[in-house]
């Protein structure tokens, strides 16, 4: 039988992940201190049972793909529930089962926007005048969040500096997604973006 709490203890673990430098989903398996006494009290906890049977084995995956990409940490229970979180995730699974072909066509459109900007590949990469890395900017409606992580283990670029105010947000959320992405080749992946982006 679906338990609320476990489904509970789930989101607190991945949501710690996202939000806490220094507690990691897969060093700690997913164990937060939280009692079933406190749980029990909790007004939205009707909402933690049903989503334990919506999903059930896909719950985690589920939290991830509203985190990885969403990135607001101040989402209600109950909000997990509509549809436009259920709609993100059939995308996020759709973008993981094919993810060779969706770092492709992201590639493409970065390439398209340092043609379209007379920028280098270089440059899309680093902050500007105070802006976010145009890699980043990219990500709100061009690109998704896991191609963001492959170019990273590629340029370590979430390790240069920016001014930015959500710099700081943006630099954690996709440095804390890097864990929940699997790759099987990076190599492939290099070389889909090396003839992407090469002059």
């Amino acid at each position: 039988m679906p338990d609320g709490y476990d489904a509970y203890i789930l989101w607190l673990a991945v949501k710690q992940h996202f939000s806490r430098p220094s507690y990691d989903f897969f060093k700690y398996c997913g164990k937060v201190n939280a009692p079933r006494a406190t749980f029990e009290k909790r007004n939205d906890r009707k909402f933690f049972y049903r989503l334990s049977t919506v999903y059930k084995k896909e719950l985690r995956d589920f939290y991830v793909s509203i985190y990885a990409q969403d990135g607001n940490l101040d989402v209600w229970a109950g909000e997990f529930l509509e549809d436009k979180y259920k709609e993100g995730y059939i995308q996020w699974k759709k973008r993981k089962e094919s993810l060779k072909r969706t770092f492709q066509q992201d590639v493409k459109t970065i390439a398209q926007f340092m043609e379209s900007s007379d920028l280098s590949f270089k440059d899309v990469l680093v902050s500007r005048n105070g802006n976010l890395p145009a890699i980043v900017q990219l990500e709100r409606e061009h690109i998704c969040p896991e191609t963001l992580v492959i170019v990273n283990r590629m340029t370590n670029f979430l390790d240069k500096y920016c001014v930015h105010p959500l710099w700081e947000d943006v630099n954690l959320r996709l440095t804390k997604y890097n864990r929940f992405v699997k790759v099987d080749t990076l190599g492939d992946f290099a070389n889909i973006l090396k003839d992407g982006v090469q002059p």
